[in-house]
């Protein structure tokens, strides 16, 4: 993966969590930019599931709780541990499994230094994520160690591998041209630093004298493609002439070739690739170039087709690897903000199904409800929030899945439950609570059964209070 700045400094930006504040107003809470599933009203009808689509789409998430800082770290997943490693470009180590990142940092006995553009594969061979070189944090010196995550640690390899790739990490303006890829039907990491080929294979590195090379260029696209048992190599940015590339390379027993597709995509440097086993074909997506429009593209049997579906948008350094776990390719738009964003390619998503159970759904003030959620769809575990719409405000009152309120006043009460599932899907219910007014005692002389059938069709406190004064004003003057 390439890079177009030295570092970033950007804070993560605020997480979406529930809504937030206790009070929010209406057109707060009506405001906040989500999409949500269907809103049922359990007395009236049911939710729908939204029907899987023929073909993967992509789709862009929302993940809960804390995330990996928007800077440019490396991703991949990693088999042999069943999640996603990312370390970001601050020296922290992530996780990701099912929708959420866990940050590893604390467990770990040593870490690499901090980095950026370094190259991390999977490698089978180690049955570990092999890690190698990129430019120090902070500095911007070229580094050229070697290191390998495996059993939850990472372990330094560098003095035990001999001799490196001797151009790692040099900076040709501000970037790192390095591009690595794991070779399944070799057993080997094949690196391309410069217009060299070196290999890390029986944990040694070694250079591989090849014919031909597909140059000096920086964040070219290379993945392994099991399917066609070779490595693909897509684009980058040529470093004399600066100039966006779109070329198509692959490599096979130590032989870089030149291809010729019908069709390629945008020139881009900094693309996200790799295999997508439900598909058989290589997926590439986002990288650089202000001129390139956002598009996604397969690759098989030597030729690139135009996925239909829209792609994730501007994401000028990518991430991207096929998550095992949950059977999507998961895509990082790595890089500073606007970039961070988080998107998935696979069968579509659908959303939660919610329904509302209220015990009692209607009583005489003071009146506790229980509220009782049930919800299915998307992908577990929910996240709940129970919001009562009292305009012009709301309030969440409950972020379990059953929550309990005591409405102390009269009238109709709307409550509402979203549910957000690990990906940031939302759907929804809502439900209406009638509340009366608490029984009046009715004044001496006063006939009861009259007052009661007054009392008994007034919600409004004013209108009771008006009532009640015009009643006893009758009662002592006769008028």
């Amino acid at each position: 993966m390439g890079l177009l700045l030295l570092s970033s400094s950007a804070a993560t930006p605020a997480l979406p969590h529930h809504y937030g504040e206790d009070r929010l107003s209406v057109s707060s809470l009506d405001s906040q930019p989500r999409q949500l599933g269907p809103l049922v009203n359990p007395a009236a009808s049911s939710s729908v599931q939204t029907a899987p689509a023929s073909s993967p789409v992509w789709t862009q998430i929302t993940l809960q709780g804390a995330t990996p800082p928007y800077n440019l770290g490396e991703s991949v997943y990693d088999p042999a541990a069943g999640y996603t490693v990312f370390l970001d470009s601050q020296g922290s180590t992530w996780s990701y499994l099912g929708g959420h990142w866990s940050n590893l940092t604390a467990s770990l006995s040593m870490s690499p230094p901090a980095r950026y553009t370094a190259v991390m594969v999977f490698d089978g061979q180690l049955n570990g994520v092999l890690l190698f070189g990129g430019l120090a944090t902070g500095t911007g010196a070229p580094l050229d160690d070697t290191w390998e995550f495996s059993s939850g640690q990472w372990h330094d390899l560098t003095f035990t591998v001999g001799s490196s790739p001797p151009n790692s990490g040099i900076q040709v303006y501000d970037v790192a041209p390095l591009s690595a890829a794991y070779d399944s039907h070799t057993g080997s990491v094949v690196l391309l630093d410069d217009a060299q080929t070196w290999v890390f294979n029986n944990s040694q590195w070694s250079r591989v004298a090849t014919p031909t090379s597909p140059g000096v260029r920086t964040g070219a696209a290379m993945a392994d493609d099991p399917a066609g048992q070779d490595i693909i190599l897509f684009g980058g940015l040529n470093d004399s002439t600066l100039s966006y590339l779109n070329d198509t390379w692959s490599f096979n027993n130590s032989i870089w070739s030149l291809l010729s597709p019908a069709s390629s995509p945008p020139a881009v440097s900094s693309a996200g690739l790799a295999f997508f086993p439900p598909g058989g074909y290589m997926l590439l997506a986002g990288g650089g170039n202000p001129s390139a429009v956002d598009t996604a593209w397969e690759f098989a049997a030597g030729s690139w087709h135009a996925i239909p579906s829209v792609a994730p948008s501007d994401a000028i350094i990518a991430d991207l690897t096929f998550d095992a776990h949950d059977g999507y390719a998961f895509f990082i738009a790595a890089g500073i903000p606007p970039s961070g964003a988080y998107w998935v390619y696979g069968p579509a998503l659908g959303v939660p199904q919610v329904s509302i159970e209220a015990v009692p759904n209607n009583g005489t003030a003071p009146v506790s409800v229980s509220f009782h959620s049930k919800a299915s769809g998307g992908q577990a575990p929910y996240n709940f929030s129970w919001i009562l719409r009292e305009p012009p405000i709301s309030r969440e009152f409950g972020t379990s899945e059953n929550a309990t309120y005591t409405f102390n006043s009269s009238g109709v009460f709307e409550i509402t439950l979203i549910v957000t599932d690990t990906y940031g899907q939302l759907g929804g219910a809502f439900t209406n609570i009638t509340v009366l007014a608490s029984p009046v005692q009715s004044p001496a002389g006063w006939n009861a059964v009259d007052f009661a059938l007054l009392a008994g069709t007034v919600l409004g406190a004013g209108t009771l209070v008006t009532a009640v004064w015009w009643r006893l004003r009758r009662s002592h003057d006769g008028s």
